[in-house]
This record gives structure tokens, sequence and C-alpha cells, in this order.
């Protein structure tokens, strides 16, 4: 399997060949206005994917840094809301590459256009660059705390991971109320239907599943197609409960939604 992603700087198609053990470098250039906002909290839920991807499928350890200066309460609580471990802090993009203790393989940054990009330092040695599309939205505008203003009415923030991860990276990603709404109610009946299936023998993956799913992962990290594979997956009586558990569950590492939460707690 080789990780293939379109640098957004040359428009042209990059494949990532790791070799296991070996480690990735990826530097992060947040807005300067609102790290915590939607659009920096999907360069940073991208990131997390990459991550978990190289990780979890390739073998690989992944280190991340941000340029931010400072990291309110807000961006923190959001993070850790949303699973996604926090990354090196740095005052600058260079600054966050020497941190990492080498050149950095990827940079990562808002495709908004209110996001600055300047020029790349010789220091980056031109890595892979991923511009970030934008969040289109209206909800929590004007919001220190993006999470909490899309959460305090009860919603999981989890929801709101599985939300951003819908729409490919690269492309715009439209977050309504509707949509929220919509993630909140997958994520449940997927908590519920593991806790279900949890009860049944334990069956080997299906490999057609299997490999639709990494060959989603490998095309551009097509979060999106994974899940709706895993949708096509819960609703097709063709395969054993068993077998739909531990498929859930492996590509949970990936999505890192909790959807094993109701075995340990039972959802009402």
């Amino acid at each position: 399997m080789n990780l293939r992603i379109l640098d957004s700087g040359t428009r042209s198609e990059v494949i990532v060949r790791p070799r296991p053990g070996s480690l990735f470098r990826m530097c992060l250039r947040l807005p300067e206005r609102g790290p915590a906002g939607a659009d920096g909290l999907r360069v940073l839920l991208v990131a997390d994917a990459i991550r978990r991807v190289l990780e979890e499928i390739y073998g690989i350890q992944v280190q991340t840094a941000a340029a931010i200066e400072t990291a309110s309460n807000s961006w923190e609580r959001a993070l850790d809301a949303l699973w996604i471990p926090p990354p090196i802090r740095a005052a600058s993009i260079d600054d966050a590459a020497q941190l990492l203790g080498g050149p950095a393989d990827a940079v990562l940054e808002s495709g908004h256009e209110s996001s600055p990009r300047g020029q790349w330092s010789c220091a980056l040695h031109l890595p892979l660059r991923l511009w970030i599309g934008p969040v289109l939205t209206d909800l929590g505008h004007g919001t220190p705390d993006f999470v909490a203003a899309l959460t305090d009415d009860g919603h999981d923030p989890l929801a709101l991971r599985l939300a951003l991860l819908r729409e490919r990276y690269d492309q715009p990603l439209p977050l309504t109320r509707t949509r929220l709404d919509r993630a909140d109610v997958v994520l449940d009946r997927w908590r519920r239907l593991v806790a279900e299936w949890a009860d049944h023998p334990s069956a080997p993956m299906p490999a057609h599943v299997v490999e639709r799913a990494y060959v989603a992962l490998d095309e551009h990290l097509d979060i999106g197609a994974l899940v709706e594979i895993l949708q096509d997956l819960a609703d097709d009586a063709t395969v054993r409960p068993g077998a739909k558990f531990e498929t859930f569950v492996h590509f949970d590492r990936i999505l890192a939604l909790e959807l094993v939460r109701y075995l340990a707690h039972p959802h009402a």
C-alpha cells in the first residue's frame, strides 16, 4: 500500500512510501485569527487523521508541530473534546520544523483565502503541502470556542469530529445544524450496533470491505469514503455481526469516535 496525496502547491500527486519504523514530520500553519475556530480545528483534525493512518496502518511514528505562539484554554479544551493529541507548539513554521528535529515531510494549512501562506523556508526543503478546505458554516461564528458553541446543547463532541471528517480534506466542508444532528444520530446508532455485535462470536473482517476501506484511505486520505463504506457494512445482512464488530473497532483506530463506548456504559 502507498498513500497518494495531491500536493496543493504543485497540483501533482505525491506517493508517500513510508518505511515501517521510520519517522514522518508534520508542521501545521493555523489561521492567525481563531486557531480554535472551525478552519483551524479542521487543519488539526486532518493532521490527526494522517497521523492515525500512518501509525495504525503503516507502522510509522509521526511527530506534529503547530505554529501557534500561545494556546488558550479553549484551544486545549477543543483538542481534548475532539480526541486530537496536542501538537508541539512553536512560534513560527520554521521554528516548528526545528523542534521536530529535522525537515518537515508535510506542511498543512487552511486553504481559506484569509490564511497567510508566504514563502517557504529552505529549512523546510519544499515538503508536501496540503491546503485544507475551509469549513463553510455560520454555527459558532465569532465565538472563541467553536467546539463548546456547537456542543453546549447536548451534541457529542465526537459527532462534530465525524461531521468534520465527512468531506475529503482538500474540499470545502459545509457544516449546518442538520449535518451536525445527522452525525449525532449516526454516531449513536453505530455505538448501539457495536454493543449489540459484541455479544456475537468473533469473526474475521470481510476482506472485500477492508480492501475498499484501505483503497479509500490510500487515495487522498478519503475518510468520507471510509464512513460511507462503514454505513453500507452496518446494513449488510450478509456479513456476520461478529465480523462487523471487528471491522468497526479496527477502523475506529482511524476515526477515533469511541465506538465501543456503550460496551462499558450502556445508553438508554
